[in-house]
C-alpha cells in the first residue's frame, strides 16, 4: 500500500515510483524513474527498471539479467572481463604491444604474439609478417586435387629458380608432361630455346645445333654440327649446313637436301669389287664385276661389264690374241705412216733378226724422186762414169 497524498485514501500497487529501497527483497516488481538500492538487495524473478537505477550496495539477482540497453560497466580502459576462480568477472589488463590473447591452463591470457606459433617447412616469420620461404625440414606433398597451382602472372618479372633440378614424376609415373606455350609437344619433339624474354617451344627441326653422343629418330636436321658418336634412326632430313664430326650411323633413310662434303673418305657399304653407278632414279646404286678380263664401257648410256675381247676389231697389221694386241696381220688397204719429222727404226744395231720384203722394195713414185737408198749412213754420190 501506497500513499496517494493529502486528501486522498492509500492505495495498493505492485509498481513503486522515485522509491529508496534499503535492504529489500523484491518480487516480480516494476521501478519506475529513479530508484537508489541502498543496502543488501535481492531481486527475484522478474523485475522491470524502467528509468535509473542506482545500487549503493550489494544487489542480488536471483534470476536472468536482461539489459535492454547496453549497461554502463566500470572497466578500466583496455582491460578485459575474464572469469575468476570465484566465478565472477574480473578486469585483466592489457598485454604489451603487438600480444595476443590465448588459452593458458584454460585461462584466457595475453603472451607475445612471436611465440604463438612455431614457422618451418617453407614457412618464416619476420616481426608480425608470416612469409612464405624458408628452409624444408621433411619431405612435402603439395596435393592439388584439381585445383591449379599458379607461379607468377603474364607480364611479371620475377622469375622462379630450381637449383637442385626438377623431378617429372618418379619412375613409376611416366605420364608427367612438361608444357611450354600451352603444349606438351608431340612424341619425339625436342624442347629449344627461343632467346631471352620468350618462352622454349617444342620442335621436331633443328637449326645451327651442334650434338654430342646423339641418336636422332625421323628428324630434320639445318645448319646443325654432329660430334661424337651420332645414331640415326627413322628417316630423317639434312638441310643446309650439316657437320659430321665423328662417327655416324644411319639406320633409316637419311635425306641431305644441300651439297654433302667427306673431309675424310666415309666408310660407305659396297660389297667386294662392287661400283656405284647411277640407277633410273638418279640414286647411286652397287653394280657387281664382271667376268675376269672384262672391261666397263657405256653401252645406251650405262656404264656396263663387257668382255674385253669384243671391244675392238683388230686389223690392217695389228691383230689379237687372248688379252695381247700384236702388230702383224693382213693389210686390208692401202696404209701410210706419216713420220713427219720422226724417225721409224727397224730393229737394233746386233741383233739379228731381219726385215724381208718378199715383193719388193719401191722407193717413191715417178714423181717423187727425192727416195735415197742408204746404207752404211750414205745415200752415196751421184756417178758420172762413161758408157
Amino acid at each position: 500500500m501506497i500513499s496517494r497524498g493529502a486528501g486522498s485514501s492509500p492505495e495498493y500497487v505492485d509498481t513503486l515510483n522515485n522509491f529508496v529501497l534499503n535492504s529489500s527483497t523484491l518480487n516480480n516488481t516494476t521501478l519506475n524513474n529513479t530508484t537508489t538500492v541502498n543496502g543488501p538487495t535481492t531481486f527475484n524473478n522478474t523485475v522491470l527498471h524502467n528509468d535509473k537505477v542506482t545500487f549503493g550496495d550489494t544487489a542480488e539477482f536471483n534470476s536472468k539479467v536482461i539489459f535492454n540497453q547496453l549497461p554502463q560497466l566500470p572497466l578500466p580502459k583496455g582491460n578485459i572481463w575474464v572469469g575468476d576462480s570465484l566465478g565472477y568477472a574480473d578486469s585483466v589488463a592489457p598485454g604489451a604491444n603487438g600480444s595476443v590473447l590465448r588459452i593458458v591452463s584454460g585461462i584466457p591470457t595475453w603472451q607475445s604474439g612471436t611465440g604463438l606459433y612455431s614457422f618451418h617447412n617453407g614457412i618464416s616469420l619476420s616481426s608480425d609478417s608470416v612469409t612464405l620461404g624458408g628452409n624444408f625440414i621433411k619431405n612435402t606433398t603439395l596435393g592439388l586435387g584439381t585445383y591449379n597451382l599458379t607461379i607468377g602472372n603474364a607480364g611479371q618479372t620475377g622469375t622462379t629458380r630450381f637449383e637442385t633440378g626438377i623431378n617429372l614424376g618418379d619412375g613409376t609415373n611416366t605420364n608427367v608432361p612438361l608444357s611450354t606455350r600451352g603444349s606438351a609437344g608431340t612424341d619425339g619433339q625436342v624442347l629449344i630455346s627461343r632467346g631471352a624474354g620468350s618462352s622454349p617451344e617444342y620442335v621436331d627441326t633443328l637449326n645451327n645445333f651442334v650434338m654430342n653422343n646423339s641418336t636422332f629418330n625421323t628428324s630434320t636436321l639445318n645448319n646443325t654440327t654432329l660430334n661424337n658418336t651420332t645414331t640415326v634412326n627413322g628417316p630423317t632430313t639434312f638441310n643446309n649446313t650439316v657437320l659430321h664430326n665423328d662417327k655416324v650411323t644411319f639406320g633409316d633413310t637419311a635425306e641431305f637436301n644441300t651439297t654433302v662434303i667427306f673431309n675424310q673418305l666415309p666408310q660407305l657399304p659396297l660389297p667386294k669389287g662392287n661400283i656405284w653407278v647411277g640407277d633410273s632414279l638418279g640414286y647411286a646404286d652397287s653394280v657387281a664385276p664382271g667376268s675376269n678380263g672384262s672391261v666397263l664401257r657405256i653401252v645406251n648410256g650405262i656404264p656396263t661389264w663387257q668382255s674385253g675381247t669384243g671391244l675392238y676389231s683388230f686389223h690392217n697389221g695389228i691383230s689379237l690374241s687372248s688379252d695381247s694386241v700384236t702388230l702383224g696381220g693382213n693389210f686390208i688397204k692401202n696404209t701410210t705412216l706419216g713420220l713427219g719429222t720422226y724417225n721409224l727404226t727397224i730393229g737394233n744395231a746386233g741383233q739379228t733378226g731381219t726385215t724381208r720384203f718378199e715383193t719388193g722394195i719401191n722407193l717413191g713414185d715417178g714423181t717423187n724422186t727425192n727416195v735415197p737408198l742408204s746404207t752404211r749412213g750414205s745415200a752415196g754420190t751421184r756417178w758420172s762414169g762413161v758408157d
